[in-house]
């Protein structure tokens, strides 16, 4: 049956099959790490440079705010001081919808990278239960074959089966079967 399907010991060669499973899983998840890495690399970068931009655009209206006073002379002069006030607010509402923005984007690129690590994850224990699964359809009929080998060397003759459905390595079988069958039958 599949993958999740009728319950049967899935590790007969336990070496073979695991050794296969996590040679596969090891490249596809060296494959991951370095696309991850790389990812983290820019995410950090992109993270820093945007604190650094959060900061000085911060100091730059805190500054402008704190040294009102010196401007609201040279405004004041340019302007109607209503029209002063509503840029000063103005300013400030743009400013915080500007920092909002940044810290909201930084934070989608930290859920972006954390819901990466864990597809990544979720795909090595994925991986890992459909290759031992795949390995048991060669695994099962090896084992099969050496049993049977065992009781020709013993002298006896091996009860032959057909395989699983889904089992792999068929046209081999095939031809042991009639391989033994020959032998039994040229003792004969």
């Amino acid at each position: 049956m599949g993958l999740f399907g009728k319950k049967r010991q899935k590790l007969i060669d336990k070496k073979f099959q695991l050794k296969i499973t996590f040679r596969i899983i090891g490249i596809t998840s060296i494959g991951f790490l370095i696309l991850i890495a790389f990812l983290g690399v820019h995410a950090t970068k992109t993270i820093n440079d945007l604190n650094k931009t959060i900061k000085t655009e911060d100091d730059m209206v805190k500054g402008f705010i704190k040294y009102n006073d010196y401007t609201k002379k040279i405004i004041t002069k340019l302007q109607p001081d209503e029209w002063r006030e509503i840029d000063i607010k103005k300013m400030t509402k743009d400013h915080e919808s500007a920092m909002d923005a940044i810290r909201n984007q930084m934070f989608s690129l930290k859920i972006f990278i954390s819901l990466l690590i864990g597809i990544v994850l979720l795909q090595a224990i994925f991986l890992y239960f459909y290759l031992v699964d795949m390995t048991h359809k060669i695994s099962g009929p090896l084992f099969v074959i050496s049993q049977q080998i065992d009781l020709m060397l013993k002298g006896k003759k091996p009860n032959l089966r057909a395989l699983r459905k889904n089992d792999e390595l068929k046209e081999f079988y095939d031809n042991f079967t009639k391989l033994v069958d020959k032998m039994h039958d040229d003792k004969s």
